[in-house]
């Protein structure tokens, strides 16, 4: 069956079927089971998923920038920063 604008796409647990109905369905037009219809969850769009996947490559690209800056710190020396400027 075909999806039209304002119903809402189900799925039956028992044999798989997708229709859409305006109202609550009672029982499955395939195979009639009248438990297990459930709404059916539609996948991301495209976009949503790109710029997840953008969102977490920043994420992961700072983690990573704060991890080399901790073990960059000038606390790790033996020599403090404002000694060692090249100053006698």
């Amino acid at each position: 069956m075909g999806f039209y604008q304002g119903s809402v796409l189900y799925e039956c647990a028992r044999c798989h079927e997708r229709f859409s109905v305006d109202a609550e369905p009672e029982k499955c037009p395939n195979c009639h089971a009248e438990a297990g219809l459930e709404k059916h969850k539609a996948q991301l769009p495209f976009p949503m998923m790109a710029f997840g996947g953008l969102l977490a490559t920043a994420l992961l690209m700072a983690l990573v920038g704060f991890w080399v800056g901790i073990g960059d710190s000038p606390e790790q020396h033996d020599v403090p920063h404002w000694k060692n400027n090249g100053v006698p």
